[in-house]
């Protein structure tokens, strides 16, 4: 609101805070395009600690079967697509889903670890602005894994 008075002109910003009403409850899980299941249900449960607890065969679309995976309370759906491929540019920057991330306990050890199992690192060690560190690593169906952590 603009004032404007004898000799002064003031100018009064009022702020209203909206109330988001949500039913949501938290984020449930990722889905993952993979064209060999079996390679990336290795990685994710040797790489990552994620077991199976469900995995079926569907007929929707292009889709085989669905395979869940779960790590505590971390969720992955694989979606199972043997007739697709992988984009083959391999670039980052996509429109949609562009990366999943993990936050780790011990960010040198395990970049370190994920090197040394030859798991190919795409985007090298950076400062984040929190003064932890991240870095990008492309999963077995050209997905992008990022980890941050210090």
């Amino acid at each position: 609101m603009l004032c404007i008075g004898p000799g002064t002109v003031r100018l009064r910003a009022f702020v209203f805070k909206k109330e988001v009403v949500s039913l949501i409850e938290g984020f449930e899980h990722v889905g993952i395009g993979v064209q060999d299941l079996e390679k990336a249900k290795a990685f994710y449960q040797n790489v990552l600690g994620f077991e199976v607890f469900t995995e079926r065969e569907i007929a929707l679309g292009k889709i085989k079967k669905l395979c869940f995976m779960r790590n505590g309370n971390d969720m992955i759906e694989l979606l199972h697509m043997p007739d697709l491929q992988a984009p083959g540019d391999g670039s980052y920057e996509v429109i949609g889903l562009a990366h999943i991330c993990f936050k780790v306990s011990d960010f040198p050890a395990e970049v370190a670890r994920w090197a040394s199992l030859g798991i190919p690192q795409v985007v090298p060690p950076s400062p984040t602005a929190d003064g932890g560190m991240r870095t990008v690593f492309r999963g077995p169906s050209g997905e992008f894994i990022e980890l941050r952590g210090r």
